[in-house]
């Protein structure tokens, strides 16, 4: 176990500094939670925290409980002209946009019956489809906050859309929640579960 945020920062911050030529990299990170103020997002303002103190800018973005549209394989987004998914009014087209701008990407997520949470799933799969070369060779980080088990199966879901983008190196984080409804009270304890760099 090591403290909270350091389990990202210290892998990210390497490639960051690679991947940004110099310049101060912008880390987007999404809360695939529908609670604005729950466990996932505590977690994901650690990370920004300790982000920050490394000089790196960040910003949390809240899917909340607006609701995020799945892909219908339509192609519009592969057509002459076109600049991403064709639904351009949910939180997808406002991730698209700010990660066009992004050096980095953590995405957090709590873990629902032993998987991610539908909405971010259907976020990451349109994004990915859509607007790939904004993420591609990008570094990541897959957060699951579960209370049970789960944790892996989250990880490998979130992770294999990492893999396929073919990101520079993924790093997984598991965080054990307090029991349902309960808020953590204190920094969290990261568990990295795996660092691999993706050739």
């Amino acid at each position: 176990m090591v403290a909270a945020g350091a389990a990202v920062v210290s892998p990210v911050s390497a490639m960051l500094d690679s991947v940004t030529g110099g310049k101060i990299p912008k880390v987007l990170l999404i809360n695939g939670s529908p609670r604005t103020d729950g466990n996932t997002f505590c977690c994901l303002k650690e990370i920004e925290a300790t982000l920050q103190k490394h000089g790196v800018e960040s910003e949390i973005v809240q899917i909340g409980r607006k609701p995020v549209r799945m892909c219908i394989n339509c192609g519009g987004c592969h057509q002459s002209g076109a600049k991403g998914c064709v639904f351009d009014d949910d939180m997808c087209a406002v991730i698209t946009e700010k990660m066009a701008t992004a050096d980095a990407l953590i995405v957090g997520t709590p873990v629902y019956y032993g998987q991610p949470n539908g909405g971010i799933l259907s976020l990451m799969q349109r994004l990915f489809f859509s607007a790939g070369h904004l993420v591609q060779n990008k570094p990541a980080a897959a957060l699951a906050v579960c209370r049970r088990g789960g944790a892996t199966a989250t990880l490998q879901t979130m992770n294999m859309m990492f893999v396929f983008r073919k990101y520079l190196f993924s790093t997984s984080i598991v965080v054990v929640a307090p029991p349902r409804r309960a808020i953590l009270t204190e920094a969290p304890t990261f568990i990295v579960q795996s660092v691999c760099r993706l050739e």
